[in-house]
């Protein structure tokens, strides 16, 4: 008979553990980090699209809880979140919601938030994609201003990135 090489259940080893949670489905689950909830919304994120447990606008909700509690403690770390989404995981949709919620949450505590959103826009129509998602945004939260100017110099900024040719094909 074994003295020390009891086997263990995971639930009694996640019974002390304090990230420990239940899933959807009712099994053993960790809690993750905000910057780590972060990146795995951001990554799977499809804005306005159902997933396999939730539904769109639970989603969407989920993800904007989570940059508002990023933004609360290091908002450079949503903008390079948004750099990396739009140049190595190719999203557009996300990356806009990341630059504005950035923009209206975090004016000023980031230097140079202008060169972020300008090295987000890969195209014209992000451009007018910004400005639409802000100024829907202005519809839930009122706001003074109806861009706020790291929107308005980062597009500023990219602008000149652009030919005539491009421009008209937007």
């Amino acid at each position: 008979m074994s003295k020390f090489n009891t086997p263990q259940t995971l639930r009694s080893a996640a019974a002390n553990d304090p990230t420990a949670t239940v899933n959807a489905e009712g099994g053993i689950a960790y809690k993750m980090s905000d910057k780590l909830e972060l990146y795995t919304r951001v990554a799977s994120a499809l804005v306005g699209e159902n997933k396999y447990y939730e539904d769109g606008k639970t989603a969407d909700a989920g993800l904007l809880n989570a940059v508002s509690r990023v933004l609360k403690t290091d908002p450079e770390f949503v903008l390079k979140l948004a750099v990396y989404t739009r140049e190595k995981l190719y999203l557009r949709s996300v990356t806009t919601l990341l630059l504005a919620e950035t923009a209206n949450q975090a004016p000023g505590k980031v230097p140079n938030i202008r060169k972020y959103i300008a090295r987000c826009i890969k195209r014209p129509s992000d451009m007018t994609e910004l400005i639409a998602y802000q100024l829907a945004r202005n519809k839930v939260t009122d706001r003074k201003t109806k861009l706020p100017m790291a929107i308005k110099n980062g597009i500023a900024l990219a602008f000149p990135k652009f030919d005539a040719y491009r421009l008209a094909k937007a």
